[in-house]
This record gives structure tokens, sequence and C-alpha cells, in this order.
């Protein structure tokens, strides 16, 4: 397949992509991380399209924003899943100083080595941050717990794949040269796992917006809302999971009825927020 319907379709999938996190982000709390991931799927898709007019081998203001962007676009990535999981995200300074010094070196290399040196320098960065992107996804799964495991798994394996290719790229034009960027049985390749990791990531980032709300509604319908203790409907789950096991023990029930217990814990409630 020609290279530039390749690019074309990766970049329309990038963008279709970044519109359905937004969707999905206004139905979602404000901290969910899903705004940065439409941001960068929608800038990588848009950075991806603006290459296809612009020259591959002379440094102009446009190559420096495009590869820019693609390197935003990962790195606003990273900073969803480290929303989605409950940490911070990263400052907004840190992230500029970060694309700033990405532009000056961009600069400094293409005047010094020209469409090599561009080619090499984006593409062991994007392979850096895809890197950092799979230890991000490593690194949160073992302090999950549930089913969220499962998604971050696919994460971690399907970006430490696109590293090591991006990271194999950039070597590899720098030994070969410009002609292997879209030509070769490597660029086929490449794009070929590249086009693969774009679809896969997708599915993969709404299973776990998926599994997250689906632990909630199960949260929600075996747990009182008050108290965060079991209801009937978690404690009979609880009572067959138990036995269902091969070695299930006896167990003993104690049910203690506390009289008013609902209505003084609803009067309690709705005194803290007054209390200073």
């Amino acid at each position: 397949m020609d290279p530039s319907t390749v690019i074309i379709i990766l970049a329309t999938h990038l963008l279709c992509s970044g519109g359905l996190y937004y969707l999905i982000s206004r139905d979602m709390p404000p901290r969910s991380g899903l705004v940065h991931w439409a941001a960068g799927g929608v800038l990588f898709g848009v950075a991806y399209l603006a290459r296809l007019f612009v020259e591959k081998h002379i440094a102009t203001p446009w190559t420096v924003a495009t590869d820019s962007a693609m390197v935003l676009a990962v790195l606003l990535f990273v900073a969803g899943l480290r929303q989605f999981t409950g940490r911070s995200a990263g400052r907004w300074p840190l992230l500029a100083g970060a694309i700033g010094a990405y532009a000056t070196a961009h600069l400094a290399v293409t005047l010094q080595w020209g469409g090599i040196g561009r080619h090499v320098l984006l593409n062991g960065t994007l392979g850096l941050v895809y890197l950092v992107l799979a230890a991000e996804g490593l690194r949160t799964r073992y302090l999950q717990k549930g089913r969220l495991r499962s998604p971050l798994l696919v994460l971690t394996v399907l970006m430490g794949l696109l590293s090591l290719l991006t990271l194999a790229r950039a070597v590899h034009v720098l030994w070969q040269g410009l002609d292997v960027l879209y030509a070769g049985l490597f660029a086929q390749l490449f794009y070929g796992y590249a086009s693969l990791a774009a679809v896969m990531l997708a599915l993969n980032l709404v299973w776990l917006v998926f599994v997250r709300l689906n632990s909630q509604l199960i949260e929600l319908a075996s747990r009182d809302a008050l108290t965060r203790l079991l209801n009937r409907n978690g404690l009979d789950e609880l009572v067959m999971r138990h036995f269902a096991a091969r070695d299930a023990r006896p167990i003993t029930l104690l049910q203690i009825d506390i009289e008013g217990f609902e209505a003084r814990a609803r009067g309690v409630r709705a005194m803290l927020p007054h209390v200073d």
C-alpha cells in the first residue's frame, strides 16, 4: 500500500479516536484523564496529516511544529494515564519546557545533519516516550487491583513493542539514510504495526474506561452508599463465592439490629458540612 494512504488512514483513525475520547469525557469526572487522551489523539492525527504537505528533507517551521506536536501528543497520553489512575498529570510549565527543549534540539540537529538528523531525533524521542508510556502502564498495573490489570498489561505490551520498533527505525535511518523511511520491508513492518497499535490503543483505552465504570457500578450495587458496608446483594455474592471454592470452610454470621442506626447516621452526615 502507498505510504501516503497508510498515513491518511492512521491519521483519520487517530482523529476519530480523539473525538471519541472527548465525547466520553463529557460524561466523566473532570480529572478522568480522557481530555488528555482526546487532545493527544487529535494532535497526533493533525501532525500526521500536516507531514504530507511538508518537505521531508528540509528544515522548516512546519517540520518543527509537526514533529513537536507528535512528541507532545504522546506526552499527553502519558499524562492522561497518570490522571486516570488517580495521580498527578504533571505541570504544564514542565511539559512546555520539554517541548521547547525538543524544538531547540530539532533545529540544531537539522541544521547540522539535515533530514537524517531530524528523523533520527524524532524517532529516538518518540521511542523513548513510548517506553515511558509502557513503563507507566506496567507501574500502574502493579499498583492497581482487580480488573484494571488486564488492560494495563495489554497497554504495556503494545507500547513496549512500538517503542522498540521506533528506536530501531531511528538506528535504521542513521545507518541506511532517508530512503528507508517509506520503502522496504522494515518500513512496511513499522507502519503496519503502528496502524495496528493505534487501533488497539484506542480500544484498550475504551476498555480501561469500561472496566472503571463497571467496577463503580458493582461497588454501588453491593455496598451501602452511606456506611460502605456490604448490602444484601454484596453479602449474597460474597457468600456464594466463598462456598463455590473447593476448600470452603464453615462461616458464622452475626446479625445485630441497632435501633435507629440509619436515621442517626443520616443525621450525622447532614451535620458534617456545618462542622468547622
